[in-house]
């Protein structure tokens, strides 16, 4: 995952995203010097995955789905739905696996 962040776990499957954020903030080039600019341009898209709680089976996978990335973020599960908000303010559902 790139950049993982934590995990939620929900009836036995566990949730977790990669948020897609370049957060490479030193350079063999010039070392700490560094941009917001450059890490977001520098971002690819955020990937939701469900695996199962007991074998980590891959059960699910957002792929290319989310546009963005993600910062600071993380999920909410309720009502037999997956919340993940991006970067550029959208807010994707998804419903959980078998509902």
């Amino acid at each position: 995952m790139n950049q993982a962040e934590p995990p939620v776990i929900a009836n036995g499957i566990v949730f977790a995203f990669a948020s897609g954020e370049n957060t490479r903030q030193a350079y063999a080039d010039r070392g700490l010097f560094d941009k917001s600019s450059e890490r977001i341009k520098n971002s690819t898209h955020a990937t939701l995955y469900a695996l199962d709680g007991e074998t980590g089976k891959e059960l699910y996978s957002s792929g290319d789905q989310i546009k963005s990335w993600i910062h600071f973020g993380g999920l909410t599960v309720a009502n037999g739905r997956v919340y993940i908000g991006t970067y550029d303010s959208v807010l994707y559902c998804f419903g959980l696996p078998g509902r």
